[in-house]
Parts: structure tokens; sequence; C-alpha cells
């Protein structure tokens, strides 16, 4: 996406619309200050995630929620012990982990695809000629240069078919990668990795078969398509779809058993509940429920993080830079600006999740070469939306996690003496949301664009004491705080000139 000089994308500051008065996730709320006063689960903060996580791979909001369902109902039927039931919870809930990369993956190899086409991408048989020539059409339609097109046919007929299967495999990757990273199990992961396998070994991304496939993987491949499916036909027509495709895509026995929940119409008025998020987090086996702590809840940040980055190769690892700015910005405030360590633990946070309204933002637009349209721009702000909302009330859980000493890898709290403050709620709201949006403009502007190379540090520096004139005290205090951090040789390893191949895109 564009960031010509003193513009940047939607929702982001510029000259023309001061960085104070940009629009942007809320990094405190009045729900922080209402909130009770329990520590909450890890699973409550994961449903929280779930609108996101739909975002990024175009599912309806809800579409996790009701896979969720789904596959605990088939789990109980499988009468699974509680760590695997547990394993495949958090599996269900996010599925969509790798959604991101895979398909900036396809757009970079394949142009703009319909979301038909992107469906077939995942589960089609290559060596079925039905299969084949219907992804072949539909590569043919997509949006790119003719050359290209004409490339993937080739190598979709007659080729080696690495474009095709290569995009399922960064979706497996990044996702199993990512879980772990999180703190989840490698049974998580391996359910993640192998979603999209076929029962009849056709699959991707290791062609394995049958039994072969682990069991959630098998639950979470027939859950998600059961509630897709629910989501656009009648009952009946999601029977037959799902045994059409019984001993083929999907394990024949599941089959059987989403159809007899099926049959009970009880399991169609729990996909169309107004409360699914407390259907959810009541089929969490309650032996293996877990509060939060907060170090978990900053590992959990990291890896969702470095899932959003790896949307498109010119934002790797730009999360972790502008964390690792604000945290360092926030270390150099003056009196009466210094932050105690849970003002440092919000602003980390709210930095690695600055960007989540691009998770499910089209590559088209983030790697645009040119100005947005208005209608482009209307896009991403829609996505910038949705980012407040779940923003909002996930750093809001997260306030409340049970208070651990693993922060430290984040932010040091040495600097400041005793860990407390003295800014009224609504200061510490405004600081913390200038020192993230600064150092978002900053690293924007130091980094390559498609359209552009980054400028020196000490121009983007000069850009923004612009740009913060008219803005409040504290935003003033965020940039001077900036200046004197990346004049310290603690900002180094931020500064180090990065090169960029956009045709590579980051595999986690």
């Amino acid at each position: 996406m564009t960031l010509e000089p003193g513009e940047v994308r939607a929702g982001a500051p510029s000259v023309a619309e001061p960085l104070h008065r940009g629009s942007g996730p809320t990094v405190l709320g009045s729900q922080a200050a209402a909130a009770p006063p329990r520590s909450p689960l890890l699973s409550e903060v994961v449903v929280a995630l779930a609108p996101a996580l739909d975002a990024a791979d175009h599912n309806a909001e809800g579409h996790a929620l009701r896979t969720a369902v789904a596959g605990m109902r088939l789990a109980a039927l499988l009468d699974l012990g509680p760590l695997a039931s547990a394993e495949l919870f958090y599996a269900l809930l996010l599925k969509d982990l790798g959604a991101a990369n895979a398909r900036a993956k396809a757009f970079h190899a394949f142009g703009a695809l319909a979301e038909p086409a992107e469906r077939r991408l995942r589960s089609a048989d290559l060596t079925s000629a039905r299969d084949s020539y219907a992804l072949l059409w539909a590569l043919l339609a997509a949006r790119a240069p003719l050359a290209r097109r004409l490339r993937n046919a080739y190598d979709l007929l007659l080729g080696s078919r690495r474009r095709v299967t290569s995009v399922e495999r960064a979706r497996a990757k990044v996702a199993a990668s990512v879980v772990i990273e999180m703190g989840f199990s490698h049974g998580t992961a391996h359910a993640l990795r192998s979603q999209y396998e076929r029962w009849d070994g056709r699959g991707r991304p290791d062609g394995l078969a049958g039994e072969a496939i682990p069991l959630s993987a098998r639950v979470l491949a027939v859950a998600q398509e059961l509630a897709r499916l629910a989501e656009e036909l009648p009952p009946a027509e999601v029977r037959a779809r799902l045994a059409a495709e019984a001993g083929a895509r999907f394990d024949p026995r599941l089959v059987a058993l989403a159809e007899r929940l099926l049959a009970r119409e009880a399991l169609l008025d729990e996909l169309a509940s107004e409360d699914l998020e407390r259907l959810v987090l009541e089929l969490e086996p309650a032996e293996r429920r877990t509060v939060l702590s907060a170090g978990r809840a900053d590992r959990l940040l990291a890896g969702l993080a470095r899932a959003i980055d790896s949307k498109s190769p010119w934002t790797a690892q730009h999360s972790e830079r502008v964390r690792g700015l604000a945290v360092g910005a926030s270390l150099q405030l003056e009196a009466p600006w210094q932050l105690g360590a849970s003002g440092r633990r919000c602003l980390a946070r709210a930095a690695l999740l600055h960007d989540l309204g691009k998770i499910g933002a089209p590559n088209g637009l983030l790697d645009h070469a040119g100005k947005l349209t208005a209608a482009q721009r209307a896009v991403i702000r829609a996505g910038d939306a949705l980012a407040e909302r779940v923003v909002r009330r996930v750093l809001a859980l997260m306030e409340r996690a049970l208070p651990t000493d693993t922060f430290s890898a984040l932010a040091s709290p040495v600097g400041h003496g005793a860990d407390t403050e003295e800014l009224a709620p609504d200061e510490r709201h405004e600081l913390v949301r200038g020192l993230v949006r600064l150092a978002e403009r900053f690293d924007a502007l130091i980094a390559p664009r498609p359209q552009r190379q980054g400028v020196a540090p000490a121009e983007a520096l000069a850009r923004l004491r612009e740009e913060v004139q008219d803005a409040p005290p504290a935003w003033r205090a965020a940039q001077r705080a900036l200046e004197r951090f990346v004049a310290s040789p603690a900002a180094a390893g931020l500064l180090a000139p990065r090169r960029f191949d956009p045709t590579t895109l980051v595999a986690v």
C-alpha cells in the first residue's frame, strides 16, 4: 500500500490529517474500568480474537465460533479425553492463523482470485481432471498479467504444480509454527498443519491419507465445512454435500456422525444462536481451562503479530519493530509523562495489535504501488473499525491477567525507579496511543515500500516533529521521547537498513 511523503494508509495519521486525530485501535476504554475483578480465561481472549481471524480468511463473522461448536459436538460423540478435546478446541478457533500468509502468497503467485478459486486451491484433487480443469479456469480468470496466467496454467497442467501446492504449504507452516509460538500444544499444531489433507491421500501439504491424518485434523476439516455450508444452504443440502465428499475429502465415519448431528436439528439451532461466544466457552473441557497470565498474554500477541505481518513481504516483523520503538521511547519520557510497568505492558500489547485491521485486507491494496482510491480507502477503514472493536476488548481482558515477571523480556522497567505512574487514565490512554502511532509512522517512513525507498531516520523524525506541532501535550512528549530513543545505541538494531524482495513472502 502506498505511503507517499506526507501520507499514510487510511486510518493512519498524515500531515493532511494530524496524527493525533487519526482513527485506529483504541488502547484503553471504558470496558477496562467496568471489567469484573476476576482474571480471564485463555479461551475468553481467543474467542475475542475470533472476528479478526474470520476476516483473515474472508469468512463471515462468527464462522470460527460455529466451527468450534460443530467440532466440539463431533468430539463429544468420539469420546475424546480432556487433553485431546482441549487441543481440538483451540485448533477449531485458531484454524485460520495461516490464512493471511496463504492469501498473500496466492496473490503474488496468481493475482487477485475470486473467493471460489481460493477455496479450490485448498481442497482440489490435482489428480482429478474435473478438479484440475475447474482450477485452471479459475486461475485463467484471475486479475493478473496474461503471461503470468499462462505460466500458472502450464504449471498446473504440465508442470510440477509447485505454485499451487506452495500456497497450502505456506498456510500449514505458518499456522503450525505460530500456534506453537503462542504457547499451544503440538497436538493443536498438528491439527492446523493437516486440516487440508484429504482422506484419499490427495490433499496438502504432506499427502497424508486415512488414519495417518491426525484425528483432530479430520474433525476440523468436517466441522469447518459443515459450518460453512450451514451458513449458505438448507440442512438437506448440507448433508448431501458432506456425504458426496465422504471417503474422498473427509473421513466417512466423521461424516456419518455429522449427519446424525444434523438430523437432530439441535446443532443447527446452536449454529444460528445469537450467543455463540457463551456456547463456545461452555464447550471448552472444564478440566483443561487455563487462567490467563500476563506472560501468556504477551506470548499470544507476539505470535499473532507475526501472523499479521506475514500478510505482506513489505511488513515483515513490522509490528515487532513498532513495539521496540514504542517501548524504547517510553523509557525516554520526561516527567510528568513516565509510564509505570502496567502502562508499558499495555503499550507493548497495543503496538503488537496496531495492524490487526489489515489482516483481512486484499494484498492488492496493501502492496499497491500508487495512491488509493476512495473506495479502496473505505475497505481499509472497515478493517480498522473491526480492529478497534477487537483490540479494545482484548486489551481490557488482558489488563486483568494474572501478573507475572515475564514481561521483562519485552520492556525492562529499569530507568524509572518505582513502577508507578501519576497519569490520569485519559492521559495514559492518549500517551500510549501517541507512542504507538508515532512508532508506526516512523517505521513506515524508514522502510522501503513498493513505490519508494525508505527515508533516513533524521528525515523521518523531522516529518514527525512537524506533524505533532498542534497535537496534544502527550503526543509532543511522545515525539521528543522517540527522538531521544532513536539517538541512543539501544535503537541501532531497529534502524538497520532492510531490503525486501516483493516476490518472496515471509514464512514464520
